[in-house]
């Protein structure tokens, strides 16, 4: 899958997407199970995991990151 700027994304990588007004920046990590990509959030988001195909009905745009910035 692709990003809004056209990077390919795989398990293992970061993404980056906001919600919310003002915008809420959230960090999550990509996986693979059972076939799907899935996000794990950081931070206190919910939900905590969801589908990234499912992403998109839920926020604008999303983009690929180089790692986390969050600090708990």
């Amino acid at each position: 899958m692709r990003d809004d700027e056209g990077e390919e994304v795989a398990p293992g990588d970061w993404i980056s997407f906001s919600y919310g007004i003002p915008p809420i920046r959230v960090e999550a990590k990509v996986s693979r199970r059972n076939d799907d990509m899935w996000l794990t959030v950081l931070g206190k988001h919910k939900p905590r995991e969801m589908k990234l195909k499912d992403l998109r009905r839920h926020v604008g745009n999303w983009y690929k990151i180089s790692g986390p910035t969050y600090q708990a």
